[in-house]
C-alpha cells in the first residue's frame, strides 16, 4: 500500500530530473572530457603518422634507411626488411618509424664551428655551437682523425648550455691570469742523469 503512494520520479514522471552536483563538479567533468578528446586526437595523429602507406610515401623515408644502413646496426636492416615487405610485424614497423624520426632530427640539427686548435697530427680541439632536438649547446671537444672514419668527436671535452658561456669565459680568463703571474711557482729543474762509470770488459786472470 505504501509503495503505491510513493511517486517514482525519473521513471514514470515526465518532469526532468535536475542534477544535484555543483558547478565545480560539472566543470571538472567537462574538462576531463576535453582532455580525453585531445588524447584521442593525439592518438589518431600518431596512428596516421605510423600508417604504412603514409610512411612509405614520406620523401625522407628512403634516404633515412640508406643513412641508417651506412651507420650500421640492426635497426637499419630491420627497417629495410619492413620497407621491402620481408617483415610485416609491428616491431619492424616501429624500427622503420624510429629510423625516419632519427633522420628528421639529424636533418633539423645544425652545428657551427667557431674555432679550431691543432694539438698534434690528427688531433684537434674544436669549439662549436650546435642545435639538436630544439635545444642549443656549446661544445669544446677533442676530435681525432683516422684513415677509415675521418674526423670524429671523442669523449674528451665539455658541453654546456649557452647561458653558461659567460662563466666559462671568466674561468678561462682566470686560468690565463694564473699562468701569467706564475701562480704555480717556478718550474722545477729536471734531475740530471747520474753519471755511470765507464764499463770495462770482463777479463780473466792470466796464468
Amino acid at each position: 500500500m505504501l509503495r503505491t503512494c510513493i511517486p517514482r520520479l525519473g521513471r514514470d514522471s515526465n518532469a526532468p530530473v535536475r542534477s544535484q552536483q555543483s558547478p565545480e563538479t560539472n566543470a571538472a567533468r567537462a574538462g576531463s572530457r576535453s582532455g580525453m578528446e585531445q588524447r584521442a586526437l593525439q592518438g589518431t595523429s600518431k596512428r596516421r603518422r605510423r600508417d604504412p602507406g603514409a610512411l612509405r610515401l614520406d620523401p625522407d623515408f628512403t634516404p633515412a634507411i640508406v643513412a641508417e644502413l651506412r651507420r650500421g646496426g640492426r635497426r637499419g636492416l630491420t627497417a629495410y626488411a619492413w620497407a621491402t615487405g620481408l617483415l610485416r610485424d609491428g616491431r619492424a614497423r616501429a624500427s622503420a618509424v624510429a629510423v625516419l624520426e632519427r633522420y628528421k632530427r639529424v636533418a633539423a640539427a645544425r652545428t657551427v664551428s667557431v674555432g679550431v686548435i691543432r694539438i698534434a697530427e690528427g688531433v684537434e680541439v674544436r669549439a662549436s655551437l650546435a642545435r639538436y632536438g630544439g635545444r642549443e649547446a656549446a661544445h669544446l671537444r677533442t676530435w681525432c682523425r683516422s684513415a677509415d672514419r675521418g674526423w670524429w668527436p671523442t669523449k674528451k671535452g665539455i658541453t654546456v648550455r649557452p647561458e653558461y658561456l659567460v662563466q666559462l669565459e671568466a674561468m678561462v680568463r682566470a686560468l690565463r691570469e694564473a699562468h701569467a703571474t706564475g701562480m704555480l711557482g717556478p718550474t722545477p729543474a729536471e734531475p740530471e742523469a747520474a753519471e755511470l762509470p765507464d764499463a770495462k770488459p770482463d777479463t780473466l786472470p792470466s796464468g
